[in-house]
């Protein structure tokens, strides 16, 4: 079974871009300084339920403030990922194996899985152009 080539333009095409949204980042500079409080507190007292809650809570901030580096950025030949910890990887419509919009808005390629964040404005745009330009691209040849 042969495949098509990844050369073929569609009929209209979007491009943007997919960040999370402002309010995670804020929520994040805002737990922070409170969680090291607590942390601080926590340890003085040497409770262990309560030094153990306030580390979680420290994690999490970090958590939001790394979610910041998170990015997908499209245009016609494909998309680029960027994890939270930096790593961008670029990829073609082809490449998607499977893009599962109502479950988490998870996007396969092969083995990997790129999970979209559900606070990204336009994410359904993008998702419902990915599956568009897969099925567009990736249908087997009738030679």
């Amino acid at each position: 079974m042969k495949y098509k080539s990844c050369r073929k333009k569609p009929k209209y095409m979007f491009s943007g871009t997919l960040t999370p949204s402002p309010y995670t980042w804020g929520m994040g500079l805002c737990c922070l300084p409170l969680s090291v409080l607590l942390l601080t507190l926590s340890l003085k007292e040497a409770v262990l339920w309560e030094i153990i809650l306030s580390g979680l809570f420290l994690l999490i901030s970090f958590y939001l403030l790394l979610r910041r580096n998170w990015k997908i950025t499209y245009d016609a030949e494909g998309f680029s990922y960027r994890n939270i910890f930096g790593i961008t990887r670029n990829y073609k419509y082809c490449q998607i194996t499977k893009i599962r919009p109502e479950e988490s808005n998870l996007i396969h390629i092969g083995r990997k899985k790129i999970l979209i964040d559900n606070t990204a404005d336009g994410r359904t745009r993008f998702l419902i152009q990915a599956e568009y330009r897969m099925k567009q691209e990736c249908q087997p040849d009738s030679d």
